[in-house]
């Protein structure tokens, strides 16, 4: 899947791509790691959306540029998301 995104992406002059959160419907113990690898091997930037719902804020606050060096990576990614209320806080998952 992740060659096959990838690949789409270098055939396209612009492309938007959402990939949506983990948790939605139940509390996942690890996030899968699709994203990462799509952006690393298409070499594009993530961009770290967020919807507050405590605050009713969200938005585009960040601009990842992966590393290739998943676990650095991976626990920037998740400081980002600390102090952010999630809708549903029982499925919400940061690695600690």
């Amino acid at each position: 899947m992740v060659d096959a995104v990838a690949r789409m992406i270098d055939e396209r002059d612009e492309i938007v791509l959402v990939i949506t959160p983990e948790g939605t419907r139940k509390r996942t113990e690890t996030w899968k790691r699709g994203f990462y690898y799509i952006s690393l091997k298409a070499n594009i930037p993530i961009a770290l959306g967020w919807t507050d719902y405590k605050k009713k804020q969200g938005g585009i606050d960040r601009v990842f540029y992966p590393t290739g060096d998943f676990d650095k990576d991976f626990k920037e990614i998740q400081a980002f998301y600390r102090g952010i209320h999630a809708k549903h806080p029982e499925r919400y998952n940061l690695s600690e």
